[in-house]
Protein backbone atom coordinates (compact mmCIF):
# COMPACT_ATOMS: atom_id res chain seq x y z
CA UNK A 1 0.00 0.00 0.00
CA UNK A 2 1.39 3.45 -1.03
CA UNK A 3 0.26 6.71 1.11
CA UNK A 4 0.37 9.99 -1.17
CA UNK A 5 0.59 13.42 0.29
CA UNK A 6 0.11 16.75 -1.59
CA UNK A 7 0.55 20.01 -0.63
CA UNK A 8 -2.57 21.80 1.41
CA UNK A 9 -4.98 24.13 -0.65
CA UNK A 10 -5.77 25.98 3.10
CA UNK A 11 -2.22 27.94 2.07
CA UNK A 12 -3.89 29.69 -0.70
CA UNK A 13 -7.18 30.25 1.22
CA UNK A 14 -6.22 34.10 0.77
CA UNK A 15 -6.12 33.72 -2.58
CA UNK A 16 -9.13 32.02 -3.02
CA UNK A 17 -10.75 34.84 -1.66
CA UNK A 18 -9.12 37.32 -3.17
CA UNK A 19 -10.55 34.92 -6.77
CA UNK A 20 -14.01 34.81 -5.35
CA UNK A 21 -14.06 38.82 -4.62
CA UNK A 22 -13.22 38.81 -8.22
CA UNK A 23 -15.34 36.52 -9.48
CA UNK A 24 -17.97 38.35 -7.94
CA UNK A 25 -17.04 42.16 -9.70
CA UNK A 26 -16.71 40.21 -12.51
CA UNK A 27 -20.18 38.63 -12.62
CA UNK A 28 -21.69 42.21 -11.75
CA UNK A 29 -19.41 43.68 -14.27
CA UNK A 30 -19.35 40.88 -17.11
CA UNK A 31 -20.19 43.51 -20.30
CA UNK A 32 -17.59 45.80 -19.20
CA UNK A 33 -14.01 45.27 -19.81
CA UNK A 34 -12.99 45.35 -16.31
CA UNK A 35 -15.50 42.48 -15.33
CA UNK A 36 -13.73 40.62 -18.02
CA UNK A 37 -10.48 41.07 -17.01
CA UNK A 38 -11.11 40.38 -13.20
CA UNK A 39 -12.82 37.10 -14.80
CA UNK A 40 -9.40 35.86 -16.68
CA UNK A 41 -7.66 37.00 -13.57
CA UNK A 42 -9.61 34.74 -11.04
CA UNK A 43 -8.59 31.88 -13.93
CA UNK A 44 -5.13 32.37 -13.79
CA UNK A 45 -5.19 32.29 -9.92
CA UNK A 46 -7.00 29.29 -9.77
CA UNK A 47 -4.76 27.70 -12.41
CA UNK A 48 -1.36 28.42 -10.44
CA UNK A 49 -2.76 27.50 -7.12
CA UNK A 50 -4.08 24.43 -8.64
CA UNK A 51 -0.41 23.82 -10.25
CA UNK A 52 1.13 24.67 -7.11
CA UNK A 53 -0.43 21.98 -4.93
CA UNK A 54 0.33 19.41 -7.81
CA UNK A 55 3.85 20.14 -7.91
CA UNK A 56 4.64 18.62 -4.80
CA UNK A 57 3.79 14.90 -3.67
CA UNK A 58 5.38 12.67 -1.09
CA UNK A 59 4.89 9.25 -0.95
CA UNK A 60 5.91 6.11 1.28
CA UNK A 61 6.50 2.30 0.77
CA UNK A 62 7.88 -0.01 2.90
CA UNK A 63 11.60 0.85 3.03
CA UNK A 64 11.71 3.81 1.91
CA UNK A 65 9.68 7.22 0.75
CA UNK A 66 9.74 9.46 -2.80
CA UNK A 67 9.82 12.84 -2.91
CA UNK A 68 8.84 14.66 -5.77
CA UNK A 69 9.06 18.43 -6.96
CA UNK A 70 8.48 20.37 -10.36
CA UNK A 71 5.89 20.24 -13.28
CA UNK A 72 8.21 19.89 -15.71
CA UNK A 73 11.74 19.25 -14.58
CA UNK A 74 10.64 16.60 -11.73
CA UNK A 75 13.02 16.02 -8.95
CA UNK A 76 12.54 12.79 -7.55
CA UNK A 77 14.14 11.95 -3.95
CA UNK A 78 14.32 8.60 -2.45
CA UNK A 79 14.81 8.91 1.45
CA UNK A 80 15.34 5.27 3.32
CA UNK A 81 14.46 5.25 6.34
CA UNK A 82 17.16 3.81 7.78
CA UNK A 83 19.01 7.46 6.67
CA UNK A 84 16.45 9.38 8.49
CA UNK A 85 17.78 11.15 11.73
CA UNK A 86 14.99 13.98 12.27
CA UNK A 87 11.64 14.93 11.55
CA UNK A 88 10.37 18.35 12.60
CA UNK A 89 7.23 19.78 12.35
CA UNK A 90 6.60 23.28 12.44
CA UNK A 91 2.96 24.94 12.23
CA UNK A 92 2.25 28.66 13.19
CA UNK A 93 -1.17 29.38 14.46
CA UNK A 94 -2.68 29.96 10.65
CA UNK A 95 -1.50 26.34 10.08
CA UNK A 96 -3.23 24.93 13.09
CA UNK A 97 -6.28 26.39 12.64
CA UNK A 98 -6.24 24.89 8.71
CA UNK A 99 -4.55 21.92 9.73
CA UNK A 100 -1.25 21.90 7.25
CA UNK A 101 1.90 22.22 8.21
CA UNK A 102 5.81 21.52 7.15
CA UNK A 103 7.95 19.17 8.22
CA UNK A 104 11.97 19.10 7.84
CA UNK A 105 13.94 15.68 7.43
CA UNK A 106 17.43 15.56 8.13
CA UNK A 107 19.55 12.48 6.05
CA UNK A 108 23.29 12.83 6.89
CA UNK A 109 23.57 11.16 3.02
CA UNK A 110 21.66 14.45 1.41
CA UNK A 111 23.87 16.11 3.45
CA UNK A 112 20.64 18.66 3.82
CA UNK A 113 17.29 18.99 5.46
CA UNK A 114 14.18 18.13 2.86
CA UNK A 115 11.46 20.66 3.26
CA UNK A 116 7.89 19.99 2.96
CA UNK A 117 6.06 22.94 2.98
CA UNK A 118 2.09 23.38 3.84
CA UNK A 119 1.63 19.64 3.66
CA UNK A 120 -2.10 18.78 5.01
CA UNK A 121 -2.60 16.58 7.56
CA UNK A 122 0.89 17.27 8.75
CA UNK A 123 1.01 15.94 12.29
CA UNK A 124 -0.25 12.78 10.62
CA UNK A 125 2.47 12.84 8.46
CA UNK A 126 5.33 13.16 10.80
CA UNK A 127 3.79 10.33 13.09
CA UNK A 128 3.63 7.94 9.45
CA UNK A 129 6.93 8.91 9.19
CA UNK A 130 8.37 8.40 12.83
CA UNK A 131 6.08 4.59 12.28
CA UNK A 132 7.43 3.71 9.28
CA UNK A 133 11.43 4.22 10.67
CA UNK A 134 10.55 2.24 13.67
CA UNK A 135 9.12 -0.76 11.85
CA UNK A 136 11.79 -0.56 9.22
CA UNK A 137 14.87 -0.59 11.87
CA UNK A 138 12.97 -3.11 14.05
CA UNK A 139 12.23 -5.41 11.04
CA UNK A 140 16.59 -4.96 10.29
CA UNK A 141 16.61 -5.43 14.25
CA UNK A 142 15.11 -8.51 14.19
CA UNK A 143 16.48 -9.22 10.80
CA UNK A 144 19.87 -9.37 12.59
CA UNK A 145 19.41 -11.18 15.41
CA UNK A 146 17.85 -14.85 14.31
CA UNK A 147 17.79 -15.82 17.70
CA UNK A 148 15.37 -13.09 19.72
Amino acid sequence: MVNKFRVSRARYLILYLIAVALLVYGVLNLFEIIGMLSLVVVLGIIFGVEVRTRMRQLEFFEEHMVYFHGLINVKKVHINYASVTDVTLNQNLYQRILGYGDIAISTPSLHEEIDLNSLQHAEDIQELIMEKIARYRRAVKSSSNPNQ
